[in-house]
């Protein structure tokens, strides 16, 4: 199981888990979000822009491309059919900038001029405003009584129904954009902002956006604070996107950066002077986000959608706050990235958006429901291990194929993204097996500068029927190439025996677990960009070393009998020594390190146990020490770093920095079904969970809140949910609690908005 999470940015991540055995193996991508999908499109050129109007005939859809505008009616089924006849006053030769509603009519906005139009049956007589000089570059409006643009000059303009104008400002540069405060919206108008105009200019990235009231007098300053770079990052940052809305009857302020960043600000009014409190901010990707209001005319439920390279709805949460949650579009069959459509929402349908991407558009449907989705893909063949490289954006999928009858071993390399089609497959040797494989950071073998990721897969040739174990195998290094380039093999090295798990140590020693013993080389490449791998140490006298982790100079093996053993490698004499040991009976399944000296197992038993490094006075100098312990009864087969989903109603604002989410696979308990008096059938499913470090006051909080529920909720029978979980399995738990130090969410996870109330 990996995640897959983009590394440049806050968000939901996915999960992708490998199940299943012989030829029913599937690929499952597990994620939280909301689904945006097409049900009808249609072919025009190619569009530059989108626009809606209200029309006697239903929805009118604006598509403007290089060259004409185009007309459509849009139907309650979602099918669009080409206007019948040009509306009057509407010119569909010239490209559109814009057009919305205005009094009981419409205006289309062009860069020469405002012209009004109507879409009914009925003669009217037509209206024109041109500006005198400059040309209109940017225009909004919120489908009331006026209308607000910007010029070329540095001007703007605010025109009323009848197309003319009531008020004017000179601004300091030409706008980058503009917006208007929700119609009737009560939280604007008690801050004097009933009509407030939000532009943003070119010249100063800093104190670029400006607001004004309803005859554009300049009323507040907003000061905007960009998320921090390092020096070498810095760039300008100018707001690209502007827009003014009111989420849960409270004021907000999006302003949308050039280089994909979305900052959000909330208006309060102090001793009578608006100010705005910067919230928080999201990097969406590197093209200029974009911001749009979705269901303008239901305010309890309007929502904003951001987007840049990916996308996400801005919407009410639990205790007032702003939910963030993942969109992801499949508009024209397939996901596209955001980074190409053009988004404009249907006013009748708070849940339905018009997206354009390149010569298409579609009437979209958006999944409002958040919940868990999962997408699975078959693989026709039994998967072992799979790991993923965020730069090439592929998939390692290690499986065997049982279609030829001769259990063939397999690599195959698969996109990340949907429909996750084959790259490249790597057939193994006759009789070899994929047991592992990694993502390695090596600097010796990197053949890019920004690129230094690597495939590493470690094999066993099957044993032979007198052999007490596999006496061969091999550790296989790809070059993980980039976007749509298969890999390659860089080269391979044979071992002495099964290579069952392999990781880095400081980016330039390649750690492995061969049978009973942990080998450590050193990767050289020669000249010819082929390369080697050069032994430096090994450590022999573990059972079966299964799991292997690093930091630092130590490793943290995972052993098959005597459960997790510390080893330190001294660099100067390249020697393994023993510094500490957690002897167990039980296999270790699992092993992650979640910390400078901190990691958690996971045993055959079906439990976890944190365990920490210290530095003592013991002859060894180091001790491990339980820090915590949870009878889970179900067997947890792999852990992964990622979070599936963001809750921000978590978050203390004190605390800078939260800590990644681990989750964890695991097969559940085996029930047996009895088919006949005589033929009974045990079946094992899986599940997926997840383990979060809190702060000592949440978890006081939550303890507390557990022995409440308790008192109220006993579990099965007469038994409390802490004895039920650990007694269900039939496994016998260790001499103490069944759960020491751990919190288990799941008798109290439908609570969570209670308890959040409680926590602020």
């Amino acid at each position: 199981m990996c995640v897959v999470e983009p590394a440049d940015a806050e968000g939901q991540g996915r999960i992708v888990a490998c199940c299943g055995a012989g030829d029913a193996g599937t690929l499952h991508i597990v994620h939280d979000g909301l689904d945006v999908t097409g049900t009808a499109s249609r072919s025009p050129t190619r569009i530059t822009n989108l626009s809606l109007i209200l029309s006697s005939r239903g929805e009118m859809v604006i598509v403007s491309t290089e060259a004409a505008t185009h007309a459509f009616l849009v139907a309650n089924d979602g099918s669009t059919t080409a206007f019948p006849s040009n509306p009057q006053g509407f010119d569909e030769t010239i490209s559109t900038i814009y057009c919305c509603n205005l009094g009981d009519a419409a205006v289309q906005v062009t860069p020469r001029a405002i012209s009004k139009f109507y879409t009914g049956e009925n003669r009217r007589k037509l209206k024109t405003w041109r500006p005198k000089d400059g040309r209109i570059t940017a225009a909004t409006g919120n489908n009331g009584a006026v209308i607000l643009i910007s010029l070329s000059n540095g001007k703007l303009v605010l025109l009323d129904c009848d197309v003319e104008p009531i008020a004017s400002a000179a601004l300091d540069d030409e706008a980058s954009c503009v917006a208007l405060s929700p119609s009737g919206s009560a939280s604007f108008k008690d801050l004097g902002m009933a009509h407030a105009t939000a532009v943003s200019v070119w010249s100063d990235p800093v104190s670029c956006v400006s607001v004004y009231d309803s005859i554009l007098n300049k009323i507040h300053d907003p000061t905007i604070t960009w998320q921090d770079k390092s020096s070498n990052e810095q760039t300008l940052q100018f707001v690209r996107a502007l827009v003014l809305s009111e989420i849960n009857e409270k004021p907000y302020l999006f302003c949308a950066s050039g280089d994909g960043l979305v900052t959000v600000y909330q208006f309060a009014c102090g001793n009578d002077v608006v100010t705005t409190t910067r919230l928080r901010a999201v990097s969406l990707g590197v093209l200029p986000a974009r911001v749009l209001i979705l269901g303008a005319f239901d305010r309890m439920a309007r929502s904003v959608l951001c987007f840049s390279d990916r996308a996400c709805v801005v919407r009410r949460g639990c205790a007032s706050h702003l939910q963030w949650v993942v969109a992801s579009a499949k508009a024209f069959g397939e996901t596209t990235e955001w980074r190409y459509y053009i988004v404009v929402p249907l006013h009748k349908k708070a849940t339905t958006a018009i997206l354009a991407c390149g010569s298409q558009f579609a009437i979209c449907k958006i999944d409002a429901n958040q919940g868990i989705k999962v997408v699975s893909v078959p693989l026709a063949e039994q998967p072992l291990c799979i790991c993923h490289d965020l730069q090439s954006h592929l998939f390692a999928v290690c499986t065997i194929d049982h279609r030829e009858g001769d259990n063939q071993g397999v690599i195959r390399f698969l996109r990340d993204e949907a429909p996750y089609n084959d790259v490249h497959r790597e057939a193994l040797e006759p009789l070899e097996i994929p047991l592992c494989c990694s993502i390695i950071s090596l600097d010796s073998i990197s053949t890019y500068k920004d690129q230094r990721a690597h495939f590493v897969v470690g094999t066993a040739f099957a044993a032979q029927e007198n052999d007490f174990e596999p006496c061969s195998g091999r550790m296989i290094i790809f070059r993980s190439g980039q976007a749509n380039v298969a890999p390659s093999v860089l080269f391979f090295v044979e071992a002495n025996g099964a290579v069952y798990d392999v990781a880095a140590m400081r980016a330039s020693l390649l750690v492995c677990a061969v049978n009973h013993a942990i080998h450590i080389y050193d990767p050289v490449v020669r000249d010819n960009r082929r390369g080697h791998l050069k032994p430096r140490a090994s450590y022999d006298g573990l059972v079966v070393a299964l799991k292997v982790q690093c930091y630092g100079n130590l490793i943290v093996v995972g052993d098959m009998m005597r459960s997790v053993t510390l080893l330190n490698l001294i660099r100067q004499k390249m020697i393994i020594v023993e510094v500490a040991c957690d002897y167990n009976t039980n296999w270790v399944c699992a092993l992650e390190v979640i910390g400078d000296g901190s990691f958690i197992i996971a045993d055959a038993s079906g439990s976890l146990v944190a365990l920490e490094s210290l530095y003592g006075n013991s002859d060894k100098g180091y001790f491990l020490e339980s820090r915590a312990k949870m009878h889970l009864g179900d067997v947890v087969t792999c852990f992964a770093r990622g979070s599936i989903m963001t809750q921000d109603d978590w978050r203390n604002p004190k605390v800078s920095k939260v800590a990644t989410p681990l989750i964890f696979g695991c097969v559940t308990s085996s029930r047996v079904l009895v088919l006949t008096p005589l033929i009974a059938r045990y079946q094992v499913s899986g599940a997926i969970g997840c383990i979060v470090s809190i702060d000592d006051v949440t978890h006081s909080l939550l303890e507390r809140l557990s022995k409440v529920l308790l008192e109220f909720h006993s579990g099965v029978g007469d038994f409390d949910h802490e004895t039920f979980q650990a007694l269900h399995n039939n496994v016998a738990t260790c001499n103490a609690a069944p759960m020491d130090d751990f919190i288990d969410a799941n008798g109290h996870d439908q609570r969570a908005e209670a308890l959040t109330l409680v926590h602020e």
